[in-house]
Protein backbone atom coordinates (compact mmCIF):
# COMPACT_ATOMS: atom_id res chain seq x y z
CA UNK A 1 0.00 0.00 0.00
CA UNK A 2 2.71 2.23 0.62
CA UNK A 3 4.87 1.64 -2.25
CA UNK A 4 1.99 2.37 -4.35
CA UNK A 5 2.10 6.03 -2.84
CA UNK A 6 -1.85 5.84 -1.42
CA UNK A 7 -1.69 8.39 1.08
CA UNK A 8 -5.18 8.40 2.46
CA UNK A 9 -7.06 5.85 3.88
CA UNK A 10 -10.84 5.51 5.41
CA UNK A 11 -10.89 3.15 8.57
CA UNK A 12 -14.61 1.64 9.71
CA UNK A 13 -16.02 -0.47 6.85
CA UNK A 14 -15.26 -4.12 6.09
CA UNK A 15 -17.91 -5.94 3.80
CA UNK A 16 -21.19 -5.03 5.21
CA UNK A 17 -19.78 -4.48 8.77
CA UNK A 18 -18.37 -2.55 11.14
CA UNK A 19 -14.47 -3.43 11.38
CA UNK A 20 -12.55 -3.57 15.18
CA UNK A 21 -13.20 0.67 15.39
CA UNK A 22 -17.17 -0.26 15.13
CA UNK A 23 -19.49 0.82 18.52
CA UNK A 24 -20.40 -3.09 18.65
CA UNK A 25 -16.61 -4.10 18.91
CA UNK A 26 -15.53 -1.31 21.19
CA UNK A 27 -17.83 -1.80 23.69
CA UNK A 28 -19.40 -5.33 24.11
CA UNK A 29 -19.58 -4.99 27.30
CA UNK A 30 -21.93 -2.51 28.91
CA UNK A 31 -19.94 0.99 29.53
CA UNK A 32 -16.70 -0.78 29.11
CA UNK A 33 -14.83 0.45 26.04
CA UNK A 34 -11.37 -1.09 25.01
CA UNK A 35 -10.12 -1.80 21.35
CA UNK A 36 -7.55 -4.55 20.17
CA UNK A 37 -3.92 -3.56 20.19
CA UNK A 38 -3.68 -4.33 16.66
CA UNK A 39 -5.92 -1.51 16.13
CA UNK A 40 -3.12 1.05 17.51
CA UNK A 41 -0.49 -0.66 15.72
CA UNK A 42 -2.49 -0.51 12.79
CA UNK A 43 -2.91 3.61 12.63
CA UNK A 44 0.29 4.00 14.01
CA UNK A 45 1.43 2.06 11.19
CA UNK A 46 -0.39 4.55 8.66
CA UNK A 47 0.68 7.78 10.42
CA UNK A 48 4.54 6.76 10.50
CA UNK A 49 3.85 6.11 6.42
CA UNK A 50 2.56 9.30 6.26
CA UNK A 51 -0.81 8.34 5.66
CA UNK A 52 -4.03 10.73 6.33
CA UNK A 53 -7.00 8.79 7.97
CA UNK A 54 -10.36 9.05 7.93
CA UNK A 55 -12.22 7.24 10.77
CA UNK A 56 -15.64 6.15 10.65
CA UNK A 57 -17.72 5.89 13.97
CA UNK A 58 -20.33 3.58 12.70
CA UNK A 59 -23.25 2.14 13.76
CA UNK A 60 -25.78 0.73 16.40
CA UNK A 61 -24.91 -1.19 19.44
CA UNK A 62 -27.53 -4.37 20.45
CA UNK A 63 -26.82 -3.20 24.48
CA UNK A 64 -28.28 0.10 23.80
CA UNK A 65 -30.17 0.05 20.16
CA UNK A 66 -31.41 -2.95 20.20
CA UNK A 67 -35.71 -3.07 19.45
CA UNK A 68 -35.99 -6.18 21.60
CA UNK A 69 -37.09 -4.53 24.75
CA UNK A 70 -34.82 -6.34 27.29
CA UNK A 71 -31.29 -4.99 26.42
CA UNK A 72 -28.28 -7.62 27.17
CA UNK A 73 -25.33 -6.15 28.96
CA UNK A 74 -22.57 -7.67 26.35
CA UNK A 75 -23.11 -8.81 23.08
CA UNK A 76 -21.22 -11.32 21.40
CA UNK A 77 -20.07 -10.56 17.69
CA UNK A 78 -20.89 -13.02 15.22
CA UNK A 79 -21.66 -13.35 11.40
CA UNK A 80 -24.98 -13.79 11.20
CA UNK A 81 -25.38 -10.00 12.91
CA UNK A 82 -23.62 -7.83 10.38
CA UNK A 83 -24.57 -9.13 6.81
CA UNK A 84 -26.93 -6.15 4.51
CA UNK A 85 -30.41 -5.24 5.81
CA UNK A 86 -29.97 -6.82 8.87
CA UNK A 87 -33.67 -6.38 10.65
CA UNK A 88 -32.75 -9.08 13.84
CA UNK A 89 -33.56 -7.80 16.83
CA UNK A 90 -29.97 -7.75 18.07
CA UNK A 91 -28.69 -5.97 14.68
CA UNK A 92 -25.81 -3.60 14.43
CA UNK A 93 -28.10 -1.31 12.34
CA UNK A 94 -30.67 -0.05 14.70
CA UNK A 95 -29.67 3.34 14.84
CA UNK A 96 -29.43 5.40 18.35
CA UNK A 97 -32.50 7.78 18.41
CA UNK A 98 -33.63 8.00 22.23
CA UNK A 99 -31.79 10.82 24.41
CA UNK A 100 -30.06 7.68 26.33
CA UNK A 101 -28.65 5.44 22.87
CA UNK A 102 -27.70 9.05 21.98
CA UNK A 103 -25.67 9.91 24.56
CA UNK A 104 -23.93 6.53 24.80
CA UNK A 105 -23.14 6.59 21.28
CA UNK A 106 -21.35 10.04 22.40
CA UNK A 107 -19.70 8.13 24.78
CA UNK A 108 -17.82 6.17 22.62
CA UNK A 109 -17.71 8.62 19.85
CA UNK A 110 -15.30 10.66 22.64
CA UNK A 111 -13.45 7.93 23.76
CA UNK A 112 -12.14 7.27 20.26
CA UNK A 113 -11.93 10.60 19.27
CA UNK A 114 -9.79 10.95 22.48
CA UNK A 115 -7.87 7.44 22.00
CA UNK A 116 -6.76 8.61 18.53
CA UNK A 117 -6.18 12.52 19.04
CA UNK A 118 -3.46 13.52 17.04
CA UNK A 119 -3.35 10.44 14.83
CA UNK A 120 -6.72 10.49 12.61
CA UNK A 121 -7.76 13.81 11.22
CA UNK A 122 -10.68 13.00 9.60
CA UNK A 123 -13.97 11.15 11.70
CA UNK A 124 -16.61 10.73 9.55
CA UNK A 125 -20.77 9.25 11.11
CA UNK A 126 -22.06 6.34 9.64
CA UNK A 127 -21.68 4.64 5.95
CA UNK A 128 -24.46 4.96 3.65
CA UNK A 129 -26.80 5.90 5.90
CA UNK A 130 -29.46 6.77 2.99
CA UNK A 131 -29.33 3.33 2.78
CA UNK A 132 -30.73 0.08 4.56
CA UNK A 133 -28.16 0.40 6.81
CA UNK A 134 -30.42 2.62 8.96
CA UNK A 135 -33.24 0.60 9.82
CA UNK A 136 -35.82 0.27 8.93
CA UNK A 137 -35.92 2.67 6.68
CA UNK A 138 -33.34 5.81 5.97
CA UNK A 139 -34.34 8.94 8.02
CA UNK A 140 -32.46 11.78 7.30
CA UNK A 141 -33.81 13.92 9.96
CA UNK A 142 -33.09 11.21 12.48
CA UNK A 143 -29.39 11.24 10.85
CA UNK A 144 -29.27 14.91 11.06
CA UNK A 145 -29.75 15.36 14.46
CA UNK A 146 -27.12 12.36 15.56
CA UNK A 147 -24.42 13.94 12.90
CA UNK A 148 -24.77 17.63 14.78
CA UNK A 149 -24.52 16.07 18.22
CA UNK A 150 -21.65 13.70 16.12
CA UNK A 151 -20.22 16.92 15.19
CA UNK A 152 -20.14 18.64 18.62
CA UNK A 153 -18.45 15.42 20.52
CA UNK A 154 -15.95 15.61 17.89
CA UNK A 155 -14.92 19.08 18.31
CA UNK A 156 -15.42 19.59 21.99
CA UNK A 157 -12.36 16.37 22.15
CA UNK A 158 -9.93 17.73 19.09
CA UNK A 159 -10.63 21.13 18.05
CA UNK A 160 -8.23 20.27 15.31
CA UNK A 161 -10.42 17.03 14.34
CA UNK A 162 -12.35 17.70 10.77
CA UNK A 163 -15.96 16.24 10.34
CA UNK A 164 -16.43 14.62 7.00
CA UNK A 165 -20.03 13.90 6.03
CA UNK A 166 -21.19 9.87 5.92
CA UNK A 167 -20.77 7.80 2.51
CA UNK A 168 -24.23 8.25 0.78
CA UNK A 169 -24.94 4.92 -1.04
CA UNK A 170 -26.79 7.21 -3.40
CA UNK A 171 -26.58 10.81 -4.97
CA UNK A 172 -29.94 12.17 -3.13
CA UNK A 173 -29.30 15.60 -2.95
CA UNK A 174 -32.88 15.77 -0.39
CA UNK A 175 -31.59 13.51 1.88
CA UNK A 176 -28.41 15.40 2.21
CA UNK A 177 -30.28 18.93 2.69
CA UNK A 178 -32.66 17.55 4.74
CA UNK A 179 -30.25 16.01 7.19
CA UNK A 180 -28.02 19.50 7.34
CA UNK A 181 -31.21 21.52 8.23
CA UNK A 182 -31.80 19.97 11.30
CA UNK A 183 -31.29 22.00 14.77
CA UNK A 184 -28.93 20.68 17.31
CA UNK A 185 -30.58 19.83 20.53
CA UNK A 186 -28.37 19.34 23.72
CA UNK A 187 -28.68 15.96 24.79
CA UNK A 188 -29.34 15.13 28.59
Amino acid sequence: MFDAAIKYVRIGQYENTSDMTGWDWVEHDKERLSLKPEVDAYVDSLVENGAVIELQLLYGNPIYTSPAGVLPRSISLTPASVHNRDLGLYSIFWPPKTPEQIAAFLRYTKWMVNRFRGRVRYYSLWNEEDASYWNLNPNPEEYGRLLGEFTKAVRQTDSEAKIVYGGQATLDTEFASRARCVPVRPVP
